[in-house]
């Protein structure tokens, strides 16, 4: 169904046709369809805890069921999300890049859904070193925890300024790497290489990768805090427009994917309101940063 013999483009008139990368177009039907299948899946067969043993279908089946049992990480995800909608562009179809466990589409149902292998949730299978969709057609990207997966992040910074109309967005949430958030995140599976560079603007060498899971948190924090200025000099359509560090205190608490949460959901306003009085402790203990860029 994935071959580009078979593509469909029902629909998404601003992709193109004649690009190399896999592209198709679902229905909403066929969607919940096949979601289905992998919840049934899921259901006969139980998680081992180790992404290697899965398919990345698989993956992400089991991520969006777990979000479904701890309310409080649920509600984090939908928080981010609805921050990340406020900074979209004003007009223009919106292209969710690595939608992973599909959560975003609860905040913003009209966008199209994408990830570099088919899923449950997605509308179109792409790689954001090689987007599918014409020149100056899109009217924002956004992401959440996909840059640091992405090998050579100025190109696809470069796919995005081609792509994007003039005024379009690119909004990206990331890990903070603050002085707590490297300590709790020598627990956490990815690593964290300050060494790898960024890349250049340029089409990639063929990827080493071997997981679409594979990533390094080092890389989005190069691109979006230490490096922003240099990433900017090579993609020079983009410009930053907003840029917030936060999540000090709840996310920590609420064990994210892997670990038990400290917190339930009832105390939720409580914590809230304490982590904006002490929100001035973003910069030393945040473990999310969201970013806005814009076309010239």
């Amino acid at each position: 169904m994935w071959h580009k013999s078979q593509q469909q483009f029902v629909g998404f008139g601003f992709l193109r046709i004649s690009d190399s990368c896999i592209a198709n177009s679902l229905s909403w039907s066929a969607i919940r369809a096949r979601h289905e299948s992998f919840e049934s899946y899921s259901t006969d067969h139980p998680d081992t805890g180790l992404l290697c043993m899965e398919t990345p279908q698989e993956t992400v089946v089991r991520y969006r069921r777990v979000l479904s049992e701890k309310p409080v990480l649920m509600e984090v995800y939908l928080e981010w999300y609805r921050r990340m909608k406020d900074l979209f562009a004003f007009s223009g179809p919106t292209i969710e890049i690595g939608t992973g466990h599909g959560l975003m589409a609860e905040v913003a149902p009209d966008l199209i859904a994408s990830d570099v292998f088919p899923s449950p949730y997605t509308h179109l299978a792409c790689d954001a070193m090689y987007l599918p969709f014409e020149t100056a057609s899109v009217g924002t990207f956004a992401m959440l925890d996909v840059l640091h997966h992405i090998e050579r992040p100025v190109r696809a910074f470069a796919e995005f300024a081609r792509c994007l109309r003039p005024g379009g967005r690119l909004v990206v949430a990331e890990p903070f790497m603050s002085p707590a958030a490297r300590l709790l995140f020598k627990f956490h599976f990815e690593r964290v290489d300050f060494t790898q560079e960024l890349g250049g603007p340029g089409p990639p060498p063929l990827s080493g990768k071997t997981s679409p899971f594979e990533g390094n948190m080092a890389l989005s924090h190069r691109a979006l805090v230490t490096e922003t200025h240099e990433l900017l000099e090579l993609v020079p359509d983009l410009r930053l427009v907003d840029r917030e560090v936060s999540d000090h205190l709840i996310y920590p608490l609420c064990g994210g994917f892997n670990f038990p949460s400290l917190v339930t959901k009832w105390s939720l306003p409580g914590l809230r309101a304490l982590e904006r009085w002490t929100d001035f402790l973003s910069g030393l203990a945040g473990f999310r940063i969201i970013t806005a860029f814009e076309k010239k």
